[in-house]
């Protein structure tokens, strides 16, 4: 639940969003056990070992490919209930997916626009960027194998990237200066629209990434460690210029998956 200025904040971009998509039904809102708790950036990093980077190297070229295909705009309404909504880091531009698959582009929530058809598989994860020839849709499917597909503001494909999926890939979110995903191996990784590998981050021996979450050029972490008592700790994590990570937040030893940081990066939903 947001309070305060948060709520003002973002109000008048998802009421534009809620107008923008009427006559569709979107999927369950999460319930129970939200709360919201300031976060600090002035909590101290715990004594460890310093923290490992990756040395693995992008050693496989991720598979580019221009699509021949549709070239024009393709306006529809979804065939189903919309199950799950990206929304681009500015708030002016949204991709929904149907309960049946069908993925639709908003290009803009003012109401002058109508959605257009964007072919792309049935995902479990999406997210959404600017993009200088339109938009940069980056998608998981079941398996964990991620898919950064350019599109322009019609929603026709101009480019697909397929970024080596082995390890799988368990998650996924968007920031500013591109997508990034982290892996089975706890390696986090920020891609270019091309697929290569832009900065890569390991995390501290014993430590799991259940969620990230984005705003602006910082992200919080939820971090999962521990054997015979797990704890899951919220941590702040800097995405740019280089991937970095920061101080752990006082939000408890039990943060949910599901969480968001305002713009001002000053309140943490849970």
């Amino acid at each position: 639940m947001w309070h305060g200025d948060v709520m003002r904040e973002h109000s008048l971009a998802w009421t534009a969003l809620v107008v923008a998509a009427c006559g569709t039904h979107g999927g369950p809102a999460a319930t129970g056990g939200d709360k919201v708790v300031p976060a600090t950036e002035k909590a101290e990093v715990p004594p460890s070992a310093p923290v490992p980077t990756s040395t693995t190297p992008p050693n496989q070229t991720p598979n580019v490919s221009t699509v021949a295909g549709r070239s024009a705009k393709v306006e529809a309404p979804h065939g189903g209930s919309i199950a799950t909504l990206a929304i681009t880091p500015d708030g002016a531009s949204v991709l929904s997916v149907d309960e049946l698959g069908g993925v639709r582009l908003w290009p803009t929530l003012d109401g002058t626009t109508e959605p257009r058809i964007v072919d792309l598989p049935s995902p479990r994860q999406i997210s959404i960027t600017q993009d200088p020839k339109g938009f940069l849709i980056a998608m998981l499917d079941e398996v964990g194998y991620l898919v950064l597909t350019v599109v322009d503001k019609d929603g026709v494909r101009i480019s697909r990237a397929t970024p080596p999926s082995e390890p799988a890939f368990k998650g996924l979110a968007m920031s500013p200066t591109g997508p990034i995903a982290w892996r089975a191996d706890q390696i986090v990784m920020r891609f270019k629209a091309d697929g290569t590998v832009a900065e890569q981050l390991g995390t501290e021996a014993g430590q799991r990434i259940m969620a990230i979450t984005t705003t602006g050029d910082k992200a919080v972490a939820v971090i999962e460690s521990g054997t015979d008592r797990l704890t899951r700790r919220a941590r702040w994590l800097t995405l740019g210029p280089k991937l970095a990570w920061g101080g752990w937040i006082n939000a408890g030893d039990d943060v949910g998956r599901l969480l968001a940081v305002s713009p001002s990066g000053k309140r943490l939903a849970i």
